[in-house]
């Protein structure tokens, strides 16, 4: 028997217990096995509406779903959006997909000689009356050649997106980071194109490339990453967290962090890691980090092997899809390497999927 063919029962499994335990289509409550293993009452849904509020220490935020703009939504301007890409790199397949077999994601996304698949670092600007909000910056430049030839890095970035549509850098006034790995913060900061070795033993530290923007992040996320606490220690980089220390604003759990603009937690991936949902005339844009990388972590069963919690995750996942699908979400998928902007479909079967809101 093939090893796809071995590891099919636990998936499947996997997947009965991951759907018995998620909300039925169009239901916004919460899931009765995170309530039975959270032990504690519940004024309300919680955000992205389970897995985010068991407890998992005394510095676990007690959060309720973000009320966004409700205040200021007569007095403002709609938020407008567009996806800025940020260059593309790839990553091991099964570390993108964890228990899903290769002989099922390979027909998703074929991979490469080195078992890579492509991607895109997808960053969102939001600019509402001259102001300027971008979420998530990329991988940066700050790379020795041999770091870009194993990720395949592009030398594309954030800065040249935004130039090419006419933003410089110092007219960011935030940014929203979903969770602090280098694909997502390494942005932050610049050598300015020298050598990242020559600067490192020079003791040379970078610049901030937002010169003018507060930085919004979890507080958990934030202190998680400095305190080296977790698994993925290698992809927190003191180089894009250190020069950017005093620029940091710190939210705890869900957040309106400027009207029409809210975060949420998203736990699983990282502790810390947050959504961020962007409303106006009752339709809501949501970005959601590596919750739903691509479009084909759709998928009941998928969550990467870099996640922290990967069942916290899929359970998650679940709910989120749910809400997206009876509240109309368009969602942006931060690796999507060909159309990232999807909404869910969701079969007789109460099965969802994403596809394409506008197809290439």
């Amino acid at each position: 028997m093939s090893e796809a063919a071995d590891a099919l029962p636990f998936i499947a499994a996997l997947m009965i217990a991951v759907s018995s335990t998620s909300c039925r289509s169009g239901d916004a409550t919460t899931v009765p096995w995170i309530q039975q293993r959270t032990n504690t009452e519940n004024s309300g849904p919680p955000p992205f509406l389970s897995a985010t509020n068991r407890q998992i220490g005394d510095d676990q935020p007690q959060t309720s779903r973000v009320s966004i703009g409700h205040n200021a939504r007569m007095n403002r301007s709609p938020w407008t959006w567009k996806v800025v890409q940020a260059g593309s790199l790839r990553l091991d397949g099964g570390g993108m997909f964890g228990i899903i077999p290769k002989e099922m994601w390979s027909r998703w996304t074929p991979p490469d000689a080195e078992n890579r698949i492509r991607l895109q670092t997808n960053c969102l600007l939001l600019e509402q009356d001259g102001r300027k909000v971008l979420v998530e910056t990329g991988c940066g430049d700050k790379w020795t050649e041999k770091e870009r030839e194993i990720y395949h890095l592009e030398r594309r970035t954030v800065v040249d997106a935004l130039r090419e549509i006419e933003v410089d850098p110092e007219e960011i006034d935030m940014v929203i980071l979903t969770h602090l790995h280098f694909d997502h913060a390494a942005g932050l900061t610049t050598w300015d194109g020298r050598p990242p070795r020559e600067m490192i033993a020079d003791g040379t530290p970078p610049r901030p490339v937002f010169e003018n923007a507060e930085i919004v992040v979890q507080r958990r996320e934030w202190e998680d990453a400095n305190a080296n606490r977790s698994t993925m220690t290698r992809t927190y980089l003191r180089t894009h967290l250190d020069p950017i220390a005093d620029r940091i604003r710190l939210v705890d759990g869900s957040t309106e962090v400027i009207p029409g603009i809210g975060v949420e937690p998203i736990i699983g991936h990282t502790p810390g890691q947050q959504g961020v949902l962007i409303e106006d005339a009752g339709r809501t844009t949501a970005f959601l980090g590596d919750l739903l990388p691509t479009i084909h972590h759709a998928h009941p069963s998928a969550a990467t092997a870099y996640d922290l919690d990967p069942y916290d995750t899929l359970l998650t996942k679940a709910d989120v899809l749910t809400r997206a699908h009876a509240e109309d979400w368009t969602i942006v998928l931060d690796h999507e390497p060909d159309d990232p902007v999807v909404k869910v479909n969701q079969d007789e079967r109460g099965r969802k999927t994403l596809f394409p809101r506008n197809p290439a």
